[in-house]
């Protein structure tokens, strides 16, 4: 119901600039397209009509219509060179919904409907009939996608057009009305053609944006439900279960490398301080601050994530337990630095950090390695908190 509810409402107003560019677009596609078969049959009409000889020198009506139809097709090859070529140029350029197009197209109608009425007119030399107009209006009913209103107005122009230009080469006031009163039909049907060809293309068109959307749509929640599954929600980073992974992958590096892989466990001092007197939204927003910070500094090498609550845990691949004791430093540092607005107030939120090596050496090296950081934490937050404690005991800051 709402694709139908958009659609009845851009019908309303079909000056929509995507439906213009659009259908600019598909009619320049379809004029170089095209161009090559066009050139083909007027230079074949052409040439048939200027050296076929049908016998009747001696009518020079008939001279005439030969010469006259023959040279109308002449030109219209090389109209439709040059149209055929810009039109190509316009793809090439992308330039094909450009108002440069718009103007082609409106030349590429012009020229065949007035093609059509010559002809036509030619034709009164020697055959009463109007094969030629009908055949142009229909095409370009057919070819191309035109706005109701400007189509409007193209086909009640080539009306008047021929209405006056079929008088030149037909005398008999008969066959004159007759071939009048079929080219209101053949417009009519024609502009009703173009209706139907213009309303089924935007039809199509807002299906295949509304299929575009939804897949969009599709797209952003599952890349959204993609970064829920392995991200905390509130600070943007690794989720616990997300960091385990990355943790198996760095402990199997670790034992392949020798190398030393160190993890940090982080936690905000007196939060439920911070949760108490400014209110858990004020909480929230402090943790999601930490986060961004965190991923400032850490996110392009180490693996910050939230363990829960207040608490953090980097893990460090190669790195050394003196690196990564700096690391710590310059993370406590960092957020004690940082100014937190909470309302119309401006606090200082410390943390304390337990820094850990982990040995691959162990039967299970991380569980033992987040023993001995956790450890080191809770010796940090005994000693004063705002400090980094190694899982040795030493402390090695004090704030």
């Amino acid at each position: 119901m709402k694709l139908i509810t958009r659609i009845r409402n851009h019908l309303l107003n079909m000056n929509s600039k995507i439906a213009r560019e659009d259908m600019i677009s598909t009619n320049n596609h379809r004029i170089y397209l095209l161009s090559i078969i066009l050139m083909l049959i007027h230079l074949a009409h052409g040439c048939i009509f200027w050296i076929y000889d049908p016998g009747f020198k001696s009518a020079e009506n008939v001279h005439k219509w030969r010469m006259g139809v023959a040279i109308s097709h002449f030109t219209m090859f090389f109209v439709i060179l040059v149209i055929g070529c810009t039109a190509y140029f316009f793809k090439q350029k992308k330039m094909d919904k450009s108002k440069a197009a718009a103007f082609l197209q409106l030349i590429a109608i012009i020229s065949y409907l007035l093609f059509g009425i010559v002809v036509s007119a030619f034709d009164q030399y020697v055959n009463a009939g109007i094969n030629a107009f009908s055949s142009v209006c229909i095409g370009i009913a057919v070819i191309f996608l035109i706005h109701p209103i400007p189509s409007l107005f193209i086909y009640g122009l080539a009306f008047v057009f021929f209405h006056f230009g079929i008088s030149f080469t037909q005398s008999n006031q008969n066959i004159l009305l007759s071939e009048r009163v079929n080219s209101i039909s053949v417009i009519g049907i024609s502009f009703g053609i173009a209706l139907i060809t213009w309303r089924n293309s935007i039809y199509k068109l807002f299906q295949e944006k509304e299929i575009e959307a939804q897949n969009q749509i599709l797209e952003e929640q599952n890349k959204q439900l993609e970064f829920l599954a392995t991200h905390d929600s509130l600070t943007g980073l690794l989720n616990r279960m997300e960091f385990m992974k990355h943790t198996e992958i760095e402990i199997a590096n670790s034992s392949n490398n020798q190398s030393e892989t160190c993890v940090i466990i982080m936690d905000i001092d007196h939060f439920k301080h911070v949760n108490d007197h400014f209110g858990h939204p004020a909480g929230d927003q402090i943790l999601k601050e930490v986060g961004i910070l965190l991923k400032k500094m850490l996110g392009a090498k180490y693996f910050p994530a939230r363990l829960g609550g207040e608490e953090f845990i980097f893990l460090l691949p190669d790195t050394s337990l003196t690196e990564a004791v700096l690391v710590a430093e310059q993370v406590k540092s960092a957020i004690q630095s940082n100014l937190f607005t909470v309302g119309n107030e401006t606090i200082i939120i410390t943390a304390s950090l337990g820094v850990a090596s982990l040995n691959t050496e162990e039967a299970d090296p991380f569980t033992s390695c987040y023993h001995r950081a956790d450890i080191a934490l809770y010796k940090a937050k005994n000693n004063g908190r705002n400090r980094v404690v190694c899982a040795r005991g030493e402390a090695l800051t004090y704030g």
